[in-house]
């Protein structure tokens, strides 16, 4: 006899990276990351992901980005720790696109801006 336990794991993830932007301009820029989770055949899962909606220029904390997560691109499909990504493993590494829009002015203090999101995968 042998049993079979449902697993799953985050495999890997690539950042969401905007590209550079003129600080002048207050166009609703979009980006894109993705993830790689395995899951056993059959197994439903859901994917939360947690940031705090926001980057933080590196050298004033004062200064801030807001932007949302979403699960399509047509940005209409919110991602966070409530709107979760719902799907079920294959057994073979699945990509799941992040996609992400900025929703305040970019007319901020000049820098790189950042924020950490976390991923958790339940199942």
């Amino acid at each position: 006899m042998i049993k079979v336990n449902e697993s799953c794991e985050i495999k890997s993830a690539n950042n969401v990276n905007f590209a550079d932007i003129d600080r002048s301009t207050n166009e609703a820029k979009t980006a894109q990351g993705n993830l790689s989770v395995l899951c056993t055949v059959g197994t439903p899962y859901q994917v939360a992901l947690a940031g705090s909606g926001k980057m933080t220029n590196a050298s004033d904390a004062n200064s801030t980005i807001a932007y949302n997560l979403f699960k399509n691109p047509g940005y209409d499909q919110a991602w966070d720790e409530q709107n979760l990504n719902y799907q079920e493993g294959n057994g073979k590494p699945q990509q799941l696109e992040v996609y992400a829009k900025l929703s305040s002015t970019t007319n901020v203090k000049a820098g790189e801006y950042s924020d950490i999101v976390t991923a958790t995968v339940t199942y």
